[in-house]
């Protein structure tokens, strides 16, 4: 679940970031979570997901990158919408 945006980001943005992290796997939206929500560090991440420190790291890097792409994605369907 992704309320944790409405903390984070101004409303009328929520909506649209809440879709796009949605496409991310549990895991990455888990990870997205404790990180920006929780404000857990990459080992307490990697607890909690039972998984390395490093690998917390490089599971972040992907979901960020994959959340830029997405948002990307995004932005270029509504600049075509209004063309």
């Amino acid at each position: 679940d992704v309320d944790f945006v409405d903390d984070i980001i101004p409303s009328e943005e929520v909506m649209i970031v809440s879709s796009i992290i949605e496409n991310l796997s549990e895991r990455e939206q888990k990870l997205i979570e404790l990180r920006y929500r929780d404000s857990k560090s990459f080992g307490e991440i990697g607890d909690v997901l039972s998984i390395t420190e490093n690998n917390a790291k490089v599971l972040h890097h992907r979901a960020i990158k994959k959340l830029r792409e997405l948002f990307v994605n995004h932005e270029n369907k509504k600049e075509k919408k209004h063309e």
